[in-house]
């Protein structure tokens, strides 16, 4: 009896340190970070962070490996496992607790494509349709109105500060592709194959962007996987993308989330090649696909902390 209570103590502590560094966890769960750019979006210092990622791998919660000469972090599976409980649970009471009626929505998106208001307001507004996706994201996209708007943001996400503001809730958007009940099939439908077009757009913002975001479907979607693979591994040997640039070092992550079989064995075959570039390429993302392999232990631990307690 005293060691299930002592261990259920131990996860509550867990469940309280992910609530207080949710944000830090979050971004960590869509790709790795270096201690400096992590600092950097988190507007804290360096040492600071530091600290933060120490006690988080200490309990589990994040995990560190080395790419390249740089250290990277990443939010384990472990931690990933219970903030994704956490997520429905919450998202669960606040639907209970709360419906989105859809005439809120209406008029909110009514507001923000209104051209005769001033930027100001819309921006405003801009911010409150981000929020509203954070909390009720299957409600927004079951509205007609919001897929509309959303399939207009995919399409030009940096035509201007609204829509750069509003790119901010396919994070949480997209993620949905799994959910047939949520209008899953309409991301698959209309929004993959506009986000897969804009891996190949002239601006370095909007293609590295796009790149998160089919990540983040590829991710989510089996349907979609090996095609997800595919593009992203075009993009990383092409020759325009240095390995090292922010395009290359945005794609290199995404393939470890992605690793198959596959995968392994196709970069394998690069980097056996003579050209002297695709060779490099290949082991520098051989490098990076290591971790991989000890991946499905790691979760294997996890699940029996979880069941265990």
């Amino acid at each position: 009896m005293e060691l299930a209570e002592r261990k259920a103590t131990e996860l509550s502590k867990r469940v309280e340190l992910i609530g207080k560094k949710w944000e830090f966890l979050h971004r960590m769960s869509i790709k790795p970070y270096q201690v400096i750019t992590l600092a950097k979006e988190m507007r804290k210092s360096p040492p600071e962070v530091c600290q933060i990622l120490k006690r988080l791998e200490k309990e589990g919660l994040v995990e560190s490996g080395s790419t390249e000469g740089k250290k990277l972090y990443q939010t384990t599976k472990y931690a990933a496992g219970i903030m994704a409980a956490i997520t429905q649970s919450t998202d669960a009471q606040a639907q209970k607790e709360e419906k989105l009626e859809d005439w809120r929505l209406d008029e909110l998106i009514s507001i923000l494509e209104d051209e005769k208001l001033s930027q100001g307001i819309r921006m405003s507004y801009s911010k409150v349709f981000v929020h509203v996706c954070t909390t009720h994201p299957a409600e927004v996209i079951n509205n007609k109105s919001a897929r509309r708007l959303l399939e207009e943001v995919v399409r030009e996400p940096y035509c201007d500060k609204m829509n750069e503001e509003l790119t901010k809730c396919m994070p949480y958007i997209l993620p949905l592709v799994s959910d047939p009940k949520s209008h899953g099939n309409w991301i698959l439908d209309t929004l993959y194959p506009i986000v897969m077009k804009n891996t190949e757009d002239a601006s370095e913002k909007v293609k590295k962007w796009s790149i998160e975001g089919l990540g983040k479907i590829g991710s989510q979607s089996a349907k979609v996987r090996a095609d997800v693979e595919k593009k992203l591994l075009e993009i990383w040997f092409s020759d325009e993308v240095d390995a090292g640039g922010d395009i290359g070092e945005e794609v290199k992550p995404l393939l470890s989330c992605l690793a198959s079989k596959e995968l392994f064995e196709n970069v394998r075959l690069r980097a056996q090649v003579q050209d002297p570039k695709v060779r490099n390429k290949a082991e520098a993302l051989l490098e990076e696909l290591r971790n991989c392999l000890s991946s499905s232990k790691n979760a294997d631990n996890a699940d029996k902390q979880i069941l265990v307690v």
